[in-house]
């Protein structure tokens, strides 16, 4: 498994792709002349060339169709069993964009729906390209970047709580569980809670490791943290933050790198380079953990929801 996730990282950099952002255009639109010219729009499994079934699981879709000139154009997918939509725009001479299943209306794909798709430019009534294809399986992010964990993959989590006065709550959250909200990165989403006893307030709950995160998964992070991003979505009650905890071993000692993220009741997305919180070396990471504490002042509580926790190449998530 991890060698499918080390040369998806490496692969990253030469693909299109999002998994939240919606829009690359910068400027107006460009609308085409009259001699404009476009092939034939193409969504195919890109492990297998399928153009009539989508393996997301291990894998992405490649869309693709070429233009004879610049144009604008919008990508727009749409599930017709969940009402899930992913809406990708920009400006080029081609659209080649990987898509990894992600939605961008914070509705969830879902296994076995048919996925209807069109290609479109602002000034032309017509698509230039559309069509419906299945997807047979739910986004698992392998091939997008290294990823911890977007918890539909049964990976390992392990658990610390902060003190003998704390009682300690983690696990996956499905559909149908009381309180669940949709994650906009998939249907599971990880929830750690805490309380202590009434008139012990306190500063740090607890936390999770990611225990198939070894030493030797960082390696594929390479050597330049100005290019590496640790990207992830969280939600949560008020007062409560998620802190990112990055161990990096150099020259014999180990040094702590922290990034912290106060929550609010929606979900939002956090993104940060690693050179950003100090990081040297990626490579020389040896674990990711993440903390759960109270933001502004000591509490008896702390609650926060967690998706999509990812390093990603060049671009953000």
């Amino acid at each position: 498994m991890m060698k499918k996730i080390v040369l998806g990282l490496l692969a990253i950099a030469t693909v299109q792709f999002s998994c939240s952002r919606s829009s690359d255009n910068v400027g107006p639109d460009i609308c085409p002349s009259d001699n404009f010219t476009y092939g034939a729009l193409v969504v195919k499994n890109n492990s297998d060339n399928s153009t009539s079934a989508l393996n997301l699981q291990a894998s992405y879709a490649d869309i693709n169709i070429t233009f004879s000139e610049i144009a604008s154009f919008n990508v727009e997918l749409k599930g017709l069993t969940s009402g899930a939509e992913y809406v990708y725009s920009g400006k080029a001479a081609a659209v080649n964009l990987a898509w990894y299943g992600n939605s961008t209306n914070g509705v969830a794909f879902v296994k076995d729906e048919v996925i209807s798709y069109k290609v479109t430019n602002l000034c032309r009534q017509e698509p230039l390209g559309s069509g419906q294809i299945q997807l047979v399986t739910i986004v698992g992010f392998n091939g997008f970047g290294l990823k911890a964990s977007n918890f539909e993959d049964g990976a390992n989590i392990g658990q610390f709580a902060g003190g003998a006065s704390t009682t300690f709550n983690v696990g996956p959250v499905a559909s149908g569980t009381p309180g669940y909200e949709v994650s906009p990165q998939g249907a599971n989403y990880f929830s750690i809670s805490a309380a202590t006893d009434p008139g012990n307030p306190q500063w740090y709950f607890g936390g999770i490791g990611f225990s198939d995160m070894t030493p030797a998964t960082f390696t594929a992070l390479g050597t330049d943290p100005t290019r590496i991003y640790l990207n992830f979505y969280t939600k949560g009650q008020l007062n409560s933050q998620t802190q990112m905890v990055l161990l990096e071993k150099l020259h014999g000692s180990t040094l702590t790198r922290i990034y912290t993220a106060t929550v609010s009741t929606g979900w939002q997305k956090f993104s940060v380079k690693l050179s950003d919180i100090g990081i040297i070396q990626p490579s020389a990471i040896s674990s990711l953990s993440v903390n759960l504490g109270a933001s502004t002042h000591r509490d008896e509580s702390a609650h926060i929801d967690l998706d999509c926790v990812i390093f990603t190449y060049d671009k953000p998530l």
